[in-house]
């Protein structure tokens, strides 16, 4: 997958988050995940399985399957700030992505909703 769309954070965020992203649909079931130092939730706004992940920092590029036809919506973090946002302990995500209920109380049906 080769678009992402970034948005930089409102003012008050720019410390905290580095950016906000998007991915439209797509019929790509892999994305190349390189190293970045950031943390990232994401929702999976799938029609058949919304969900919300959580994408610790890597230490190596990794490929990351997608959900063909599946558009993304994300916040970045900047590198250590992902702990003042998500409850999850930082240093377990290395490497790892998990799913979580929601994110900040904003489950990914509830975004799938909105848009």
């Amino acid at each position: 997958m080769d678009i992402c769309i970034e948005h930089l954070p409102i003012r008050e965020l720019r410390p905290y988050v580095q950016c906000v992203w998007y991915s439209p649909a797509t019929d790509d079931t892999e994305y190349e995940i390189v190293p970045d130092g950031c943390v990232d939730a994401c929702f999976v706004l799938s029609a058949a399985n919304p969900r919300t992940l959580l994408y610790g920092t890597t230490t190596h590029t990794t490929a990351s399957r997608l959900e063909g036809g599946a558009p993304y919506f994300g916040v970045r973090f900047r590198p250590g700030k992902a702990s003042l946002f998500v409850c999850e302990k930082i240093s377990e995500l290395t490497d790892a992505q998990i799913p979580v209920r929601d994110f900040l109380g904003l489950s990914a049906e509830e975004v799938l909703r909105l848009s």
